[in-house]
C-alpha cells in the first residue's frame, strides 16, 4: 500500500510539474504539501481506550449509555487541547477510505485493504 500511495505521490508530482497555468513557486509549493501529507495506512499507532465501557450480555440499553459516556468523556478530554494529528476518525476494520484536506492527510484503514475492494495483485489502473 505504501508503494502504491508513493506512486501516487510521483504521478501527482508530474502532473504538478506540467500545469500550464501555475507558477513555478506555486509549483515548488505545491509539491512541498504534496510530500509533507500524513499517510495513515492499515491501522494506528496508538489505540484508543475503551476500557470504561461496561459491556453485558442482555443489557443493550446500559451498554449503549456506557459507550456514549465513554465518548463524551474522551471528547471532552481534547478541549483547549492540541490536534492529534495521529488520531483516526474511523476504525480499522471499516471499509472506507478518505482524504482530509485540513489536516492534509490520506486514510487506509485495514477494511478497505482487503478483497473483494483491494487486491494488491491486480492491475495498477
Amino acid at each position: 500500500m505504501r508503494v502504491l500511495v508513493d506512486n501516487l505521490k510521483k504521478a501527482f508530482e508530474a502532473r504538478i510539474t506540467r500545469l500550464e497555468w501555475m507558477s513555478s513557486s506555486t509549483k515548488v509549493k505545491a509539491k512541498e504539501k504534496l510530500y509533507a501529507f500524513t499517510e495513515k495506512i492499515g491501522y494506528p499507532d496508538k489505540w484508543r481506550d475503551y476500557s470504561n465501557v461496561e459491556v453485558s450480555k442482555d443489557k443493550y440499553f446500559e451498554n449503549r449509555l456506557s459507550a456514549t459516556k465513554n465518548e463524551y468523556a474522551y471528547r471532552i478530554a481534547k478541549v483547549d487541547q492540541p490536534v492529534d494529528r495521529t488520531e483516526w476518525h474511523t476504525t480499522p476494520p471499516t471499509v472506507t477510505a478518505y482524504n482530509n484536506p485540513p489536516l492534509n492527510e490520506i486514510v487506509f484503514p485495514a477494511g478497505i485493504l482487503q478483497s473483494p475492494y483491494f487486491d494488491l495483485n491486480a492491475d495498477d489502473a
